[in-house]
C-alpha cells in the first residue's frame, strides 16, 4: 500500500489535481475551497504538493483532498486516484454509481465555472465602458453639468476594481 501512496504523491502535483477536478487557481494559488462556503478564495494550493484552507484549517496531500472532496475512505481514494488519473497502480475499479456521481458532480463544477467566466467577461465589459466613460465624459470646468455616465462611473469603476482584486 505505501508504494501507492509513494507513487501518487511522486507522480502527481497538487496542481493537476485540482485542475482535473475543475478547480481553477487564482494568480497567488488559491482556489475557492470546496469544503466549507466562502466568498473568497481561502485554500492555497503550494507548489511541494501540499494545501491549507486558512478558512476551515483543511489541508495535507493530494490524497487527502480527494478523500475529503468526494466523501471517501483512504483506500476509495488511492483507487479513484489510480483510475481517474490512469497510473494503473490499484486493479480496483470505482464502483459505477461512484463514478456516475462524479460525473455529476464535475459537471456542475464545470457548468459553475463557465458561469463563473461569464459574469467576469461581462465585469470586463462595464468597466470597459465605464472607464470610457470617465475618461471622455469627465466635466472640464466646475460651471459645467455632471453627465450622468461620468457619474455612474464614479460610483461603479471603485465596486468593480475591488471585485476583480478578490475573484
Amino acid at each position: 500500500m505505501n508504494t501507492a501512496v509513494e507513487i501518487i504523491k511522486q507522480t502527481l502535483s497538487m496542481h493537476e489535481v485540482v485542475e482535473h477536478y475543475g478547480f481553477t487557481q487564482n494568480r497567488a494559488g488559491f482556489i475557492s475551497c470546496p469544503f466549507h462556503s466562502e466568498k473568497t478564495a481561502s485554500l492555497k494550493i503550494f507548489k511541494d504538493g501540499g494545501w491549507k484552507c486558512f478558512g476551515c484549517g483543511r489541508g495535507n496531500s493530494v490524497i487527502d483532498f480527494v478523500m475529503q472532496l468526494f466523501g471517501i475512505n483512504f483506500q476509495q481514494a488511492l483507487i479513484r486516484i489510480s483510475s481517474d488519473f490512469g497510473l494503473n497502480i490499484i486493479n480496483e475499479r470505482p464502483d459505477p454509481r461512484e463514478v456516475e456521481r462524479y460525473r455529476r458532480e464535475r459537471a456542475a463544477r464545470e457548468l459553475a465555472e463557465l458561469e463563473r467566466q461569464a459574469v467576469y467577461r461581462l465585469k470586463v465589459l462595464e468597466y470597459a465602458r465605464l472607464w470610457q466613460a470617465y475618461k471622455f465624459k469627465r466635466p472640464e470646468s466646475d460651471d459645467e453639468r455632471f453627465n450622468w455616465e461620468f457619474v455612474e462611473a464614479l460610483r461603479r469603476l471603485r465596486y468593480l476594481e475591488y471585485w476583480f482584486s478578490v475573484n
